[in-house]
């Protein structure tokens, strides 16, 4: 691998993406045709956003960086728009019971622990009412 494939593959690779999803193709995709040390060969050991950086004009792509996860780095063509969605999580989960949860555990004990098992497990009543 020279600079100039590893250049060529990102463009390829970003306009492949960017044609088929229209999201940016994320830097961590690197990994899956790079090995840590073909790519610091031709970074010449300079982290990979870094080389990125200094070779976006003449690559023509664009850096587009996620506002809250801040290891989805990606690139789209220079030409093209991108921003991610700022997602304000809402948690749909409801926080489970007590008594939920010591019924699942005890359900649990029933499905994994053989008859011998459960015989020789001793929770007091005082504290399972307590959980109840």
């Amino acid at each position: 691998m020279t600079k100039e494939s590893l250049k060529e593959y990102v463009v390829r690779e970003t306009n492949l993406h960017w044609q088929h999803q229209k999201t940016p193709f994320l830097l961590s995709s690197i990994g899956k045709d790079y090995s840590k040390q073909e790519i610091k060969e031709q970074t010449q050991s300079q982290s990979i956003i870094f080389w990125i950086k200094q070779n976006l004009d003449a690559m023509g792509l664009k850096l587009i960086v996620h506002p809250n996860q801040k290891a989805k780095i990606g690139l789209i063509p220079k030409t093209e728009q991108f921003t991610y969605e700022e997602v304000i999580e809402q948690k749909t989960e409801q926080k489970a019971s007590d008594r939920e949860l010591t019924l699942a555990f005890i359900e649990l004990l029933q499905k994994k622990c053989t008859a011998s098992e459960l015989e020789q497990i001793h929770i007091p009543l005082k504290v399972l009412t307590k959980l109840l």
